[in-house]
């Protein structure tokens, strides 16, 4: 009797000790997961420039925009690039103004709505050059820097004020993550600084010949601002299939769920942090879906670099 006793005292012993060593090691794994997160978030939210893949991050106007070396530069412009836009996951107003000057053919696109889990505006500078087959129709090679343009816009969601941006450049952009809207949600006000009166001349006629009256025509020396709101242009036809109205619904059903899990956190980096962080499922579809995977890459790139910036110091 007294050895069951004493058999039943060492058995609940021990329990209690594995129990005990239980409780430590899960206080371990709290602890470093913990110190673990930490760290990671400060990784990605130092003052580092966040470049994504030819696009940088904007903390002042808190958003990512296209650098002047982009490497989409190379590849120019075609309307295939529109056509194909609403499959994946792009629903985007586009104005394409077309025009000629100093014997070449100019192309000055504008472009806003939903751009996957981004939501923004584009401006581009294109001209036309010898041998630039594209697949279809008419190809447009990105200007070179002696070509650039004094551009800027303000970009307006659902009437108010959304955010903006200026500079000289080849192909201005703006991109907001985790915001929706359609593109008859969002208003442009789109300001271009030409070369000269010619050139001038020559970029009113093509806006008044797509359908732009002269009195929506804010006209000062070589500078045009007008308003694009509903584009005259014709749309490409693949926005009213069905797969890209499919993708529209689950894109705002993404953003929806992206706007309750962060809470209004913070800067765009802080959110991608805190998705990384604490929602790496999320965190993967946001920038899976956003710029075609382009801020997944561009993170990878950042974490390697910061990684071996920590080395040297």
């Amino acid at each position: 009797m007294i050895s069951f006793s004493n058999s039943l005292r060492d058995g609940r012993a021990s329990i209690f000790f594995l129990l005990a060593c239980l409780a430590v090691a899960a206080l371990i794994v709290c602890a470093a997961t913990h110190f673990m997160r930490a760290r990671r978030r400060k990784r990605l939210t130092t003052g580092i420039p966040f470049e994504i893949m030819g696009f940088v991050y904007d903390p002042e106007r808190d958003i990512f925009k296209s650098s002047i070396d982009a490497w989409q530069k190379q590849f120019g412009y075609c309307k295939l690039y529109d056509w194909y836009a609403p499959r994946t996951g792009m629903m985007i107003d586009s104005e394409p103004v077309i025009f000629s000057y100093d014997g070449r053919q100019w192309l000055l696109e504008f472009w806003k709505g939903q751009y996957g889990l981004t939501c923004g505006a584009e401006m581009g500078v294109y001209v036309t050059q010898e041998d630039s087959p594209c697949i279809s129709d008419e190809h447009f090679d990105a200007v070179d820097s002696g070509d650039f343009l004094h551009m800027s816009f303000a970009l307006y969601k659902d009437g108010k004020p959304y955010f903006d941006n200026i500079g000289l450049h080849w192909w201005l952009t703006g991109f907001r993550l985790g915001d929706y809207a359609k593109p008859g949600d969002l208003g442009m006000k789109a300001r271009v600084s030409l070369k000269d009166e010619a050139m001038l001349g020559a970029f009113v006629g093509a806006l008044v010949k797509l359908g732009y009256t002269r009195d929506r025509l804010n006209i000062a020396g070589n500078t045009v601002e007008f308003f694009f709101d509903k584009p005259y242009a014709v749309q490409p036809c693949t926005r009213t299939m069905w797969y890209p109205r499919l993708l529209q619904h689950i894109i705002k059903f993404l953003c929806g769920r992206l706007g309750r899990l962060l809470g209004g956190a913070g800067s765009v980096v802080e959110q991608l942090a805190l998705l990384s962080v604490y929602h790496p499922i999320y965190y993967r579809l946001a920038t899976r879906f956003a710029a075609g995977g382009n801020l997944r890459k561009g993170a990878r790139k950042e974490a390697r670099l910061r990684r071996k910036e920590g080395e040297r110091a």
